[in-house]
């Protein structure tokens, strides 16, 4: 057998009795739910989780930190607040925060039955808007948007990828630093542009 390695080849015998068949995996179906549809049975049946709706009770005040560039981003935003809603927890308890520059055409693409839900773009310069939350060991408070911060339950929606300044890109980033302080923010941008 030939395996190319780099750019040589290697002549390698493998005895019968040590050979391995090789299976490859099934490619995976194309959904035929929307994504719409789709996150809601993510929400309701998460892999190795319960669902989200054993989490929450109707009186709950709930933001859901929002990354607007999502593809199909209205659609899954709707199928996040189906969910909440049937849990009892009304479109008006609900707040979608997004971060400072987003594109706001989101909201057109929201139903009506869902259209009472508060929307905040993040001022990271406003420190009403902003909440004390920690300090870290060397002694730097750490301020995240108060909205976040105050709420009874977070969700975040947003993108999973790789970030070629930070290693990862998501989540974590779009709580901190994207809804910190202006300080904060410049300072992280302005690590990253170095490279």
């Amino acid at each position: 057998m030939e395996l190319n390695v780099g750019t040589q080849t290697w002549s390698v015998e493998v005895p019968a009795e040590k050979a391995v068949e090789l299976h490859r995996a099934a490619i995976p179906s194309v959904p035929t739910q929307s994504p719409r549809q789709l996150v809601r049975a993510a929400l309701e049946k998460p892999h190795d989780f319960e669902s989200m709706r054993w989490a929450l009770t109707p009186d709950d005040r709930v933001t859901i930190v929002f990354e607007a560039e999502l593809p199909n981003g209205g659609e899954l935003l709707a199928g996040v607040l189906e969910h909440l809603r049937s849990v009892g927890i009304a479109p008006e308890a609900v707040t979608i925060v997004t971060p400072p520059g987003s594109p706001q055409q989101w909201m057109e693409e929201l139903p009506e039955e869902l259209a009472d839900v508060k929307t905040e773009t993040h001022d990271p310069t406003d420190r009403k808007k902003l909440a004390y939350i920690a300090s870290t060991r060397a002694g730097r408070r750490i301020y995240l948007n108060r909205t976040v911060a105050e709420a009874d339950f977070n969700v975040l929606l947003t993108g999973r990828g790789y970030d070629p300044f930070t290693g990862y890109g998501g989540a974590e980033a779009s709580l901190f630093p994207a809804l910190s302080e202006e300080a904060v923010r410049q300072e992280f941008a302005s690590e990253f542009s170095k490279f």
